[in-house]
C-alpha cells in the first residue's frame, strides 16, 4: 500500500519572510556584479539623438571591455566644450585614420570618400549655427562623432569638439530597457517629438493602448530594433521636451550610474 502523503504546512510569517529576504539578496548581489563588472545604466536627457534616442530612455552602458570602437557605436563619451560639461551621448562616424568631409549641399557625410547610408537620422541635415568642421581626418587613438538628430546636436563638427580621444569614452549603449510610456513621446501640434511607432492613442487624457516596449537594441549603423508587449497606460498629455541640443546624462541621482 502507498502511504499517503503529508499535507505540506503553509509557511509561516517568519518562513515566508525569509524567502524573499533571500530572493532580494540574490537579486541585489546579480545587480552589484553585472554593474560593476559589465556595465551600468542610466537615463538619456536631450534630443540629440532622436529618433534612437528618446527622452528619460534607461540604457544599458558596456564599459568593460570595450576597447575597440567602430563606426555606428553609440557611446558616451565625457569630454567637455562649450555646450556640455557633463557626459553625452552620440554616434562614432569614423576613427583613427579614416577621413569625415561633409557636405551640407546634399546633407550627406562621407567616410573616405564615400557617401554613409545612414537610415537611423532624424531629417535632413542643414548646416549648424555654430563654428563647424567640414573636413577632417581623425588622429590616432581619436573618433569622430556625430548626433542622429543633426540639426539638433553639438558634436565633432562643432570646433570646442572636434574628435575624441577614446580614452574619454565611458562606454557603448548596448540596450535601452523599460523605456517609459510611449504617450511621453507623442508630439503636440507645432513641437514635440515623433511618437513611437505602432502605438493606438485614446482619450484627451493621455490613455494609450497597444504595444509596449521593453527592450531596444543597436545594430551597428542600423535603425534601433525594438520588441513589444501588448498593453495600456495612461500619462499625462503634452509632457515637455528638454531643448538640450547634446543629448546627456541625468545630473539627477535617478539611475545607479555614477559618472
Amino acid at each position: 500500500m502507498k502511504k499517503p502523503k503529508k499535507e505540506e504546512k503553509p509557511l509561516s510569517g517568519a518562513q515566508e519572510a525569509y524567502e524573499w529576504l533571500q530572493i532580494l539578496i540574490v537579486a541585489l548581489v546579480t545587480i552589484i556584479l553585472v554593474f560593476t563588472f559589465v556595465g551600468r545604466i542610466t537615463p538619456v536627457v536631450g534630443e540629440s539623438m532622436l529618433p534612437t534616442l528618446h527622452e528619460g530612455d534607461v540604457m544599458l552602458i558596456r564599459d568593460i571591455g570595450y576597447t575597440d570602437p567602430q563606426p555606428g557605436d553609440i557611446v558616451v563619451l565625457t569630454k567637455e566644450f562649450d555646450a556640455a560639461r557633463g557626459p553625452i551621448v552620440k554616434r562614432i562616424i569614423a576613427v583613427e585614420g579614416q577621413t569625415v568631409d561633409i557636405d551640407y549641399q546634399t546633407g550627406a557625410v562621407y567616410v573616405d570618400g564615400e557617401a554613409l547610408d545612414e537610415p537611423y537620422l532624424n531629417e535632413p541635415m542643414e548646416e549648424p549655427w555654430y563654428e563647424d568642421l567640414t573636413s577632417v581626418t581623425v588622429p590616432e587613438g581619436s573618433v569622430f562623432v556625430m548626433g542622429d538628430n543633426r540639426n539638433h546636436s553639438n558634436d565633432s563638427r562643432d570646433v570646442t569638439l572636434g574628435t575624441v580621444d577614446t580614452r574619454y569614452l565611458l562606454g557603448k549603449a548596448e540596450f535601452i530597457c523599460f523605456p517609459p510610456s510611449p504617450t511621453s513621446d507623442a508630439s503636440a501640434e507645432g513641437g514635440g517629438r515623433p511618437a513611437r511607432p505602432g502605438i493606438i492613442q485614446s482619450g484627451a487624457a493621455g490613455n494609450a493602448c497597444g504595444p509596449r516596449l521593453i527592450l531596444s537594441y543597436f545594430p551597428n549603423s542600423r535603425p534601433r530594433k525594438d520588441f513589444f508587449f501588448f498593453g495600456c497606460s495612461a500619462a499625462p498629455a503634452g509632457a515637455a521636451l528638454s531643448s538640450s541640443s547634446s543629448s546627456s546624462l541625468a545630473s539627477k541621482p535617478r539611475s545607479m550610474a555614477f559618472w
